[in-house]
């Protein structure tokens, strides 16, 4: 009766389990892997290893969406290792053929500000079209 009751208990972790997919995308040196389980949800705050040529070279956590971005700065075999800390793992291996050059790098990063330096602007568009509703909304409540 005690090992029915104990059954009983964990049955519907047992029903639940899961693995882990990855899926990898490259852009030149940048390496982006998203974790989730195989009913598609991501894999938050998992905890990842990078290796390369069988070395540790980098480790992180993956973001809120399942994800880690690393640079691949050598060719060779890179092997990604993630661990939900529940029991889950999952290894990808990446072969990567190409040495990276510090010109992509660079143009790479210059992007990526370029980006960013808009998301800054638009941001600072729509916080002064917001101040100048609610100053607007204001004046309206104290003129009437």
């Amino acid at each position: 009766m005690k090992k029915l009751s104990v059954l009983i208990l964990f049955l519907p972790a047992l029903l639940s389990a899961h693995g882990i997919s990855g899926e990898v995308q490259q852009l030149n040196e940048i390496v982006v892997v998203r974790f989730s389980y195989e009913d598609g949800e991501p894999l938050p705050m998992a905890k990842v290893t990078i290796f390369f040529n069988e070395s540790e070279y980098q480790n992180g956590r993956t973001d809120l969406n399942g994800y880690f971005v690393f640079l691949a700065k050598e060719k060779g075999s890179w092997k990604v290792e993630c661990d939900d800390q529940l029991g889950h793992k999952k290894v990808l291996k990446i072969v990567v053929a190409e040495k990276v050059k510090q010109e992509k790098m660079e143009t790479a990063i210059r992007q990526f500000s370029l980006f960013e330096n808009l998301a800054i602007y638009v941001l600072k568009i729509f916080l002064t079209l917001l101040a100048i509703y609610l100053v607007f909304k204001i004046y309206l409540k104290i003129k009437r």
